[in-house]
């Protein structure tokens, strides 16, 4: 009984060793065929190169919007709810009861209206040029009062944030996002007490915030009514300020429905809104938009991606015709193989390796680009990109996969070749 188990051991054993020295010659003849012809390998991988690194360098960028955004959902907290005007339903209604008004937070705010209130903030923005001395940067004009530090979780990288009495006051006051202070003040420059141009007038800037690689970065933050009163002038029949948002935050996750069922009850009859009308507001959690702006920058890394997935398809194409000439190439070299022993599956394995290797090593290069570029982006700009393993390995998955699928059609068309036929052509 033992003789038999130690024979069959043998022979697995036999049949192991076997196989990884076939797999061992298979790729070393095919790096010796493809050396053989470095120019057109080369040109060849380089097809391959450019299809793995667009696509990488696009996934690349879509994984670090998604990281932004949660970073900047996270930042805002899953407790914020926003309130902000719903689109007139074409021509019908009136514009005017579509808008927010100071009204609106002023009602919101009143004592016992919102269960578990931390806080409320109405916020008005618009896009405008700053100006300090000869230097311009686009950046966004945001209208806010004191309670937005807190609400947005932001710190001060210098000076000081807004305070109630500079909104009840109206003062020309600004504190700026830490991009826009860089990109306006020269290299040396305090930028505190300085007096920069804004939308006409002239703010003094009381404060710097710190970075937060959000839009916030390039905001410039004055106070609520400076901007609508003495700024933008938006007002309503009864003189009651244009809000473009309010924002507020209850103390934990599980309060925000309650606090949305409450806003809508409160502001319903404020707003006049019958019974069985359609709201002429509407109130976002941040769990809902945070779902649905991931949702929108899935589906357009997924477009991008696809797009520059049409030039690795091209590349594929690429390996196909090449492999194709060099079968037409290499007719006597096969009958010299076939010669000296050589199966058809030996033949067939050849031109598969030959694939698949042109398109690893596009593969590896082309991600090792990726790589370079994604510190550079990063180094040189705003523009988040980041190269995650789950990127690096489905890049390698998809070479590999290329070079097996674009070595297909060719390895059977060696495989039909006759050894007959090969043979004759020595």
């Amino acid at each position: 009984m033992g003789v038999p188990n130690c024979s069959s051991r043998s022979s697995r054993t036999n049949s192991r060793s076997t196989a990884t020295v076939n797999l061992a010659s298979h790729l070393r003849t095919a790096l010796e065929v493809l050396l053989q012809h470095r120019v057109r390998s080369g040109l060849t991988v380089m097809g391959i190169t450019i299809g793995i690194s667009s696509t990488v360098v696009m996934l690349a960028l879509g994984r670090g919007v998604q990281d932004q955004i949660e970073q900047s959902f996270s930042q805002a907290g899953v407790t914020l709810l926003t309130v902000i005007p719903r689109t007139p339903p074409g021509a019908s209604g009136s514009a005017q009861s579509y808008k927010l008004y100071w009204t609106d937070y002023e009602v919101l705010v009143a004592p016992g209206r919102i269960p578990h209130l931390l806080d409320a903030v109405p916020l008005a923005s618009s896009m405008t040029d700053v100006l300090w001395q000869n230097r311009r940067v686009r950046g966004r004009l945001l209208g806010a009062t004191a309670a937005y530090q807190q609400s947005a979780g932001l710190r001060l990288a210098l000076g000081e944030f807004l305070f109630d009495e500079d909104d009840r006051s109206m003062r020309l006051v600004a504190v700026l996002g830490s991009r826009l202070a860089s990109d306006l003040y020269t290299q040396g420059a305090y930028p505190l007490d300085t007096s920069l141009s804004v939308a006409g007038k002239r703010f003094r800037v009381i404060g710097v915030l710190a970075p937060t690689r959000t839009e916030t970065d390039y905001q410039v933050i004055v106070p609520f009514h400076t901007m609508q009163k003495r700024l933008r002038r938006v007002a309503s029949v009864s003189g009651s300020p244009v809000v473009d948002e309010i924002r507020i935050r209850v103390g934990n996750r599980d309060q925000v429905d309650d606090a949305r069922r409450a806003i809508e009850e409160v502001l319903r009859p404020h707003r006049g809104v019958g019974p069985l009308d359609q709201d002429n507001f509407r109130v976002v959690t941040m769990e809902a938009g945070r779902e649905e702006v991931q949702g929108i920058a899935d589906s357009l890394t997924l477009f991008l991606a696809a797009i520059a997935g049409i030039s690795l398809f091209v590349g594929g194409v690429g390996v196909t015709n090449i492999m194709l000439v060099s079968l037409g190439e290499r007719t006597r070299e096969i009958g010299i193989r076939y010669a000296v022993g050589a199966t058809v599956r030996d033949i067939t394995a050849m031109f598969l390796w030959e694939s698949v290797i042109l398109c690893w090593i596009g593969g590896v290069t082309g991600i090792s680009l990726c790589a370079y570029g994604v510190v550079l982006i990063r180094a040189l700009s705003d523009i988040p990109a980041k190269l995650s393993i789950d990127t690096v390995v489905l890049a390698l998955a998809v070479s590999l996969t290329v070079g097996l699928l674009a070595g297909i059609y060719p390895a059977l068309r060696a495989r039909r070749l006759a050894p007959a036929e090969a043979l004759r052509s020595l």
